[in-house]
């Protein structure tokens, strides 16, 4: 039998991934048991209700997407564009499976862990963009005149318009290819003209 803590990260990843789909009023403790392959006393041993579940499974993708910023951010091999394209590549595997609906009825059903996701949103998502567009600035390839601020709430606003399912279903390709288009289109206005001729290349060597 798999150890308490392997079954605690399947409950986890599947919670993440029902809740994510359908919701955290539709989705039961029995539905979470049966897709982890566990009983249903295992995750209540672990969890004693749905709304710690709820709290915990925010917590733990918090932690593998910072972890995983965290590890782009300090690799000093990869040109800043590069670092920003791995960084959109893992928010976009996580914002892709959440869908709207899902987020607007936890905003209704359980405010509380509503709040704290869009708190780990500020934190890790917003954080990091503005620390690897000041990089840029620094490096020298984005305009020295730039407000990074600014530039991550732009980023942001339009990776939120694309993740709406309605939004996405009207392209014909996947996420990620649409948010490298929008770093595309938002980075033209952002970067040096010296760098601009760079761009091209370096944007096909991250795809």
């Amino acid at each position: 039998m798999p150890s308490l803590e392997i079954r605690k990260e399947r409950i986890l990843e599947t919670a993440g991934r029902l809740f994510m789909s359908y919701g955290f009023k539709r989705v039961s403790m029995d539905e979470i048991a049966r897709g982890a392959g566990v009983g249903k006393g295992t995750v209540y041993q672990l969890f004693e209700s749905k709304e710690e579940l709820m709290l915990s499974v925010v917590d733990y993708f918090s932690v593998k997407v910072a972890s995983a910023a965290a590890e782009i951010l300090s690799d000093g091999t990869l040109p800043p564009i590069v670092k920003l394209q791995e960084f959109l590549k893992v928010v976009s595997s996580r914002l892709s499976a959440l869908r709207t609906e899902a987020l607007s009825e936890l905003e209704v059903n359980f405010p509380t862990a509503y709040i704290k996701i869009q708190q780990k949103r500020q934190q890790i998502i917003f954080g990091n963009l503005t620390d690897l567009l000041r990089q840029g600035k620094q490096a020298g390839v984005y305009d020295p005149e730039l407000d990074e601020i600014l530039a991550a709430h732009v980023v942001i606003g339009a990776i939120d318009h694309i993740s709406n399912p309605e939004v996405l279903r009207s392209f014909r390709c996947l996420p990620e290819q649409l948010f490298q288009n929008i770093l595309l289109i938002i980075l033209k206005g952002c970067i040096t003209p010296e760098y601009r001729e760079k761009l091209r290349g370096i944007t096909e060597r991250g795809n």
